[in-house]
């Protein structure tokens, strides 16, 4: 994909060394008091073989021209979600809704929502947690391409931070543009390929923190690494590498897997985030605090 003009594929990838870093920012506030009614230690959480498990994915996208892709090409898209799951051993069931979600509260069923502008997201986030609106009479602002909404479960996407979304808007580019070039090669694969797989990993990267997976830099020391076996990880702020033929181009560690398949069975991970008030803010201060860790509060 060689030699193209300024609506060239290649600006709709630019930045993708944080394009999973989809998280707001948000200060922890230590409560006064830690009350340790479950054991916040990780090898305690890590109590559920890794063996064949199955999640539910309920899918919604919001009816926009913009999110064209999202709704055109979700079988594919989604294949790669599925498909990252498989890799870990756990299958999922992909249910398309026509509305938005409320609540999720079983330990393997999961909300996504596809949203077509960041403002989309941050109105849609603080309609699902209103008593975070605020923090020191300041409204929050969410940044970036995704966030999870763990007391509901579910993960909140913001379809739109490519460029080529705001051309389409002003109309500076037409859709049969954009598809013109999905055709073409980038990084060894096509293009089109390309853009659906970094989409797919953002999906999984905020469901896995519905699931209570932290960032490789929330603790000091280190407890899940940037890059496993020569990739790079999910919940990292590293580019996808694709050439392995891994399908998202990120993997987990075996105490990510572990982590998981626990939550997912009702085990101890999942009861140490009901005891967290279903909040990963929350679990990440009782895990810091379990484990003698410090937090890194820029994560």
């Amino acid at each position: 994909m060689e030699n193209l003009n300024r609506r060239d594929f290649l600006k709709i990838t630019v930045g993708l060394g944080s394009v999973l870093a989809g998280c707001a920012r948000e200060e922890i506030v230590k409560p006064p008091e830690i009350i340790q009614r479950t054991s916040y230690k990780l090898e305690d959480l890590c109590d559920t073989k890794v063996d064949w498990r199955w999640i539910k994915l309920h899918i919604y996208i919001e009816p926009s021209g913009v999110l064209w892709d999202y709704h055109k090409y979700n079988k594919e898209l989604f294949s790669y979600v599925s498909a990252f799951f498989k890799e870990n051993k756990i299958n999922c069931e992909i249910i398309h809704c026509d509305k938005q979600f409320t609540k999720f509260i079983q330990p393997n069923e999961f909300g996504v929502e596809i949203l077509d502008s960041e403002q989309d997201l941050n109105d849609r986030y603080f309609q699902l947690i209103t008593e975070q609106d605020s923090v020191d009479g300041n409204p929050l602002t969410l940044n970036g391409r995704g966030y999870a909404v763990t007391r509901s479960g579910i993960a909140l996407i913001d379809g739109s931070w490519e460029e080529f979304r705001d051309w389409l808007r002003a109309g500076e580019i037409t859709i049969e543009e954009i598809e013109e070039q999905f055709l073409g090669d980038y990084k060894g694969i096509i293009a089109g390929d390309y853009l659906l797989r970094v989409n797919a990993g953002n999906i999984v990267h905020e469901l896995l923190h519905c699931m209570m997976l932290f960032h490789t830099r929330t603790f000091k020391p280190t407890q899940v690494e940037r890059y496993h076996k020569g990739l790079p990880n999910i919940t990292s702020y590293e580019v996808p590498n694709f050439k392995q033929g891994h399908s998202v181009g990120y993997v987990l560690t075996p105490l990510q897997q572990k982590l998981v398949h626990s939550f997912i069975a009702g085990n101890n991970n999942y009861k140490a985030f009901i005891d967290s008030k279903r909040d990963l803010n929350i679990y990440l201060e009782n895990l810091a605090y379990g484990n003698n860790l410090e937090l890194n509060l820029l994560k």
